[in-house]
Order: C-alpha cells, then sequence, then structure tokens
C-alpha cells in the first residue's frame, strides 16, 4: 500500500512539474503584439541644446528559447523643427529646412537570457529613419530652383542606421506584459537630423499564442 502511494504521490508531482515549468519560462516561442509611446532626443545643425520629439507605435515580437524578433513601426511627432541642406544655388551655400513628422521602421535580433516574469533584452538591428514632410524654406530666383533645393532636401530625409537596444520586459500575469525600451542610433552629417538619437519607449504588449503548433498523430 505504502508503495503504491508512493507511486501515486511521485505521478502528482511530475503532473504539476510540467505547468510549473512553464510558468517559469513564459517567454519562450511566443507571438506579442504590443502598442508603445514615449520620446526621442535629437539635435540638427540649426540648434545649440537637445530637442525632443514625441514616438508612437506599434511592434510584433517574436520569442525563441534564448532569442526574439522584434519588428516595429513608430511615428515621430516634431513640433516645428528646422535643419539645413548644402545648396549650390543658394547665396550662402545652404537651405532651410522644416519638418514635423518622420518615422521608425525597424527590426532588431534580440537576446533573452532570463525565463522568470522579469526579462531582459538586449538587442541590435536596423532602423530606417524618414523625415516625411520635410520642406525647404526662403525665396529662389526660378521655379527649378525651388525644385531642385527640395529635391536635396529629400535625399537627405531618409537614412538606415544600425541601432542599439537595451530594455525590459515584465509579464503582467499569463499574456499581458509591459515593456520599456532605450534604443540608441548613431549620428551622421548626411541627414537632416545629425546627431545621436536617443529613444526611451514604453508601453504594454500581449501573446496572442503560441508560435510553435503541437502535432499529435494517432492511429
Amino acid at each position: 500500500m505504502a508503495r503504491v502511494t508512493g507511486m501515486l504521490l511521485g505521478v502528482a508531482l511530475l503532473c504539476g512539474a510540467a505547468p510549473l515549468h512553464a510558468q517559469q519560462r513564459p517567454w519562450n516561442d511566443r507571438w506579442f503584439w504590443g502598442a508603445e509611446g514615449g520620446v526621442q532626443f535629437y539635435e540638427t545643425p540649426t540648434t545649440t541644446s537637445a530637442q525632443t520629439a514625441i514616438v508612437v507605435g506599434g511592434h510584433w515580437l517574436i520569442t525563441g528559447r534564448r532569442m526574439g524578433l522584434l519588428m516595429s513601426y513608430d511615428q515621430i511627432l516634431y513640433d516645428n523643427a528646422t535643419s539645413v541642406v548644402s545648396d549650390p544655388t543658394s547665396g550662402t551655400g545652404t537651405r532651410s529646412v522644416q519638418f514635423d513628422n518622420g518615422r521608425y521602421i525597424q527590426a532588431d535580433l534580440l537576446a533573452m537570457p532570463l525565463n522568470g516574469p522579469l526579462q531582459v533584452l538586449l538587442g541590435a538591428g536596423l532602423t530606417i529613419h524618414s523625415i516625411t514632410d520635410a520642406t525647404v524654406q526662403g525665396t529662389f530666383a526660378a521655379p527649378g530652383d525651388q525644385e531642385y533645393s527640395q529635391s536635396l532636401t529629400n535625399d537627405a530625409a531618409t537614412r538606415a542606421f544600425f541601432n542599439m537596444l537595451f530594455g525590459f520586459n515584465l509579464m503582467l500575469g499569463t499574456k499581458a506584459a509591459f515593456f520599456a525600451h532605450y534604443e540608441f542610433v548613431p549620428s551622421t552629417k548626411t541627414f537632416l537630423i545629425n546627431s545621436e538619437q536617443h529613444n526611451i519607449v514604453a508601453g504594454l504588449r500581449y501573446s496572442f499564442g503560441s508560435r510553435k503548433e503541437d502535432v499529435t498523430t494517432g492511429r
């Protein structure tokens, strides 16, 4: 009798261990959809200190055992931001540019080393940053000069960058999570924003299921 009781107890412990193991690995093999908001810090050739823009967007996160793939789209809201472009048709050699809107299209490969409710994120990837409404300012001797200046502005309004990402996830229950990211984008002199960019965003993401489907066969 004692042996049978011990066997039953062992089976019960094994049955309980599987759910416990799953709870300890809440990030494995999931599809997450999320929304974020935050701020971007940047400078242009016409500013003397860091400027702030608002960032809002959404993302898709696919996780494995220790890695993840993050793909996101963010809209950037500037407040009468200004920059300059080099223009040989101008008497000063440059033209002023004004813009209010931009966007990020981003893909990052993430390392996710932890298994508990709190997950650290370390990542790197590619960011395409586009200023969507950059408009050249000033007076022009001929309509053709304005078209040429605007084409130079359009060329300087989109660039691709490598980026780095640091952040964390915190599970809220079994499917929802709060997250916060810091993203670093390096500088370039050929873009309307010529400084390093620092983005801080936070939001919520929700898992709609596993990225793996259990397949069973029977006879």
